[in-house]
């Protein structure tokens, strides 16, 4: 039995859809500009902190800050409809209450703890998360870069990144360059390009 935060719904993931194409556009990668509006402040951190429980409280302190009621994730790669929906009979996209989410966010994203095609082990290679309020987005990115951007229009609350190890730029720098130690020139080419998008 599917996680209740899965979405079967067709016209629940047009809706989602549409909001996801509001604020992400699905056509570019990172380095590049990822989001289709302006934001305040961005962060950079490591993907693997997606995987883990306590993401699901970070998500939550955020969705809070924000007035969410919801939080949204929803896969760009591998295609929400041709691969979850056609293949597997569900959209690549799960919506959570925030109230619940920190107790939900594992059993939903991993289908029960490590599915092979759930969103934190064989999908979700690019996927991203989003706010009900549209107020923030996270862009997360495992193929290339191994890293997330969180994006946000207000920069007063500080603590909302408490438990997120940040890589500011020289901790973003020092850790591109030594995935990238084989063929540095990509590394750098992505820290200046990812600098001059998200300052």
């Amino acid at each position: 039995m599917l996680p209740v935060e899965l979405i079967t719904d067709g016209a629940m993931f047009d809706l989602l859809q549409d909001q996801c194409n509001k604020l992400f556009d699905p056509n570019r990668a990172l380095p590049s500009y990822v989001f289709r509006r302006a934001f305040e402040k961005f962060v950079a951190f490591d993907y693997a902190h997606i995987q883990q429980q306590v993401f699901g409280a970070s998500l939550k302190r955020i969705a809070l800050a924000f007035g969410d009621v919801s939080v949204h994730y929803m896969t760009i790669e591998p295609d929400p409809v041709k691969y979850y929906w056609e293949k597997l009979g569900f959209y690549g996209a799960a919506s959570f209450d925030v109230d619940t989410l920190p107790n939900r966010y594992i059993v939903a994203m991993s289908r029960d703890f490590q599915n092979a095609d759930s969103f934190l082990v064989r999908g979700g290679d690019v996927g991203v998360f989003w706010g009900s309020s549209l107020q923030w987005g996270i862009f997360c990115d495992r193929i290339s870069w191994s890293i997330c951007v969180l994006a946000l229009s207000d920069t007063t609350n500080e603590t909302l990144l408490s438990d997120i190890k940040v890589l500011d730029k020289d901790c973003l720098r020092g850790y591109i360059l030594n995935e990238y130690k084989c063929n540095s020139s990509v590394g750098l080419e992505f820290i200046n390009e990812y600098l001059s998008n998200y300052p």
